[in-house]
């Protein structure tokens, strides 16, 4: 049995790069003071609107999901940078679910990100908004905005001073509440819209498909085909090592060869 053990060893090397492709992936939860300072805040306020955190910066992995609920965060001069999904979820309080860019950050949604901000019934409730005269949004992935019953719950709010620049796709779902679901430009804010894409994409068909190719790469590990293969390796590879452990094995071998040399 021992000498099975490197072999073993050998064949999980086959194992590992499809097995762990979901072990790092994350879902960071913000729901209230002890999971602000566990997702790395610098402080937790209370206010008369709503409780929130604060983070100097914060970036969202292609794997991970940050999930925003019953507070607000803000986001300082280090930005907030999303290659995964980010999903702000408004509750019945105010302010509930919302971002807010200070410090004249900068909010990145990349390539293959997703932020969907599901508003509830609180007033501003799953909002993405800018302090006066700071902060850039870019999109190069896409944005669900999808209001709730809330007055401008679901907004992405560009004012005066901000500038929103869509590579990408923003998807209007306007609720029952006024003014929801949608792009807000008020004041002198720039919204720059339809702007060239160049993320990684695949033409089909005579059309250009946006592709994410992360989520391509994961569905192809997981699927049975992958396992088959994976297994099918470690036991030719098994075996192999099992055959040629044998003496006698080898001598046949060496025999059936050399039989067959002299043939030729």
């Amino acid at each position: 049995m021992n000498k099975l053990i490197p072999l073993f060893a050998f064949s999980i090397l086959f194992l590992v790069p499809v097995g762990l492709n979901n072990a790092f992936a994350a879902t960071i939860e913000i729901t209230d003071e002890a999971s602000c300072f566990a997702a790395g805040a610098g402080n937790f306020f209370v206010t008369s609107l709503a409780d929130g955190c604060f983070f100097g910066s914060l970036t969202v992995d292609a794997d991970d999901t940050l999930i925003l609920e019953n507070l607000f965060i803000q986001i300082g001069s280090g930005g907030l940078t999303n290659f995964g999904n980010v999903i702000l979820i408004g509750g019945d309080e105010q302010n509930s679910g919302v971002i807010t860019l200070t410090q004249d950050a900068s909010l990145v949604n990349e390539c293959g990100g997703i932020i969907t901000a599901q508003g509830g019934a609180g007033f501003n409730s799953a909002k993405i908004t800018s302090s006066q005269n700071v902060g850039t949004v870019t999109n190069l992935g896409t944005i669900n905005l999808n209001g709730g019953s809330g007055q401008s719950s679901a907004v992405l709010l560009i004012f005066t001073g901000n500038t929103l620049n869509n590579h990408g796709t923003i998807n209007e779902n306007p609720g029952s509440g006024g003014t929801s679901g949608t792009v807000v430009v008020g004041g002198s804010g720039i919204f720059n819209d339809n702007l060239p894409n160049n993320c990684p994409s695949e033409i089909i068909g005579g059309e250009l498909i946006p592709i994410e190719t992360t989520s391509l790469l994961l569905a192809a590990a997981q699927s049975p085909a992958s396992w088959l293969t994976t297994l099918t390796i470690a036991a030719l590879g098994i075996g192999v090592y099992v055959f040629t452990r044998n003496p006698n094995n080898m001598r046949n071998i060496k025999v059936i060869l050399r039989d067959y040399l002299d043939r030729l």
